[in-house]
């Protein structure tokens, strides 16, 4: 099989109540990560390492966070590719309730027609709320030696990861049955479906690896970065994880700043105390402020003397000066995009 017999469908789908504040104008798949990823990254990257030339992004809603991230897919260098690239399709929970209306024959037109363009043997299909860093040319190894239909992809605790390699008659086999069936879900979905009567090849991937269903999920799959081992047992193995470029300044610290095991990234300004905890870009921290076991996401500002433990601060949220924000180990407390906590202020759970 060549390197690039492989397409990839990737169902940004996915959601859960938990992460609701979060998601409601952006995919699981586009939240960040480790202060400068967004989750999306970590498929993408699997997919382009592997020589995978186009690829299909099925979003939920309008995508646009996803269409700001990804783009022309250059940073995966899927932009390159002739007869390829990145296709996304949006408004898929559109569609069902289209389909109520109407019918559903059309159902699974543009998955289809995205395969056959593709001119490719076998798909790639994943979900979207796993951060792995899964070596791809393996999964496809072992999943010829075994002969089997299917190969699943679990992680070392046996989770199942959403991951499917499967030959694309196959794949075209499961399609026209569900429509025989009138079973109209998502990609994903349905190769679960369908996988009791198949061969099914068992793959396990080695490494560091979360699975983000709720907010706790993610507040530790964040925090995780922040143990050298995991750090480097995602980001260090086989396949490079890699992320939207963008230009910015290097961070700046004042001299008497304390900055304690953290993430940060470019563009901050920290002027306080940050301890176990993750920074996105542009983020300021003032004097006197105390940032502990906190994930602060872009272009928040915190206010001089402002107090926050056990917080994830959503873009753009706004401290002022002597404000207290304070979650619980077992209850993370979540600030929602752009807003502004006032002077003096106490939130807590």
């Amino acid at each position: 099989m060549r390197k690039n017999d492989i397409c990839a469908v990737l169902s940004l789908t996915e959601q859960s109540d938990s992460l609701r504040a979060l998601t409601l104008k952006r995919p699981i798949a586009a939240l960040p990560f480790a202060s400068r990823f967004r989750i999306i990254d970590f498929p993408l990257s699997s997919v382009s390492e592997a020589g995978v030339k186009s690829v299909a992004l099925f979003i939920g809603k309008s995508g646009r966070s996803i269409y700001d991230h990804v783009r022309s897919g250059s940073s995966w260098g899927f932009d390159s590719h002739v007869n390829g690239g990145i296709f996304t399709f949006s408004q898929q929970f559109y569609k069902y309730s289209l389909g109520e209306e109407v019918g559903y024959e059309d159902f699974y037109e543009d998955l289809i027609e995205f395969v056959k363009r593709s001119h490719v043997g076998y798909v790639f299909i994943s979900g979207s709320k796993v951060i792995a860093n899964v070596n791809l040319e393996d999964v496809k190894q072992e999943h010829i030696e075994s002969g089997c239909d299917i190969t699943q992809i679990f992680d070392e605790g046996h989770r199942n990861l959403n991951k499917y390699l499967l030959s694309t008659p196959k794949l075209y086999e499961m399609i026209s049955l569900a429509v025989k069936e009138k079973l109209f879900v998502e990609v994903d979905e349905l190769i679960r479906h369908y996988s009791a009567k198949e061969t099914v090849n068992t793959y396990i991937h080695l490494g560091y690896t979360a699975i983000i269903n709720d907010l706790s999920d993610y507040f530790h799959a964040n925090m995780d970065m922040l143990d050298s081992q995991k750090f480097k047992s995602l980001f260090y193995a086989s396949n490079p994880v890699v992320t939207k470029t963008r230009n910015g300044a290097p961070s700046f610290f004042t001299d008497d700043a304390i900055v304690l095991n953290s993430l940060i990234a470019t563009d901050c300004v920290v002027r306080g105390h940050v301890e176990r905890s993750l920074l996105s870009r542009r983020v300021e921290v003032e004097k006197d402020a105390h940032v502990k076991n906190t994930i602060i996401l872009q272009g928040c500002h915190i206010g001089k003397g402002a107090s926050i433990e056990y917080a994830i601060l959503d873009k753009g949220v706004q401290v002022g000066k002597g404000a207290v924000i304070k979650g619980t180990p077992d209850n993370i407390l979540l600030i929602t995009k752009n807003d502004i906590i006032g002077e003096n202020e106490e939130r807590r759970v």
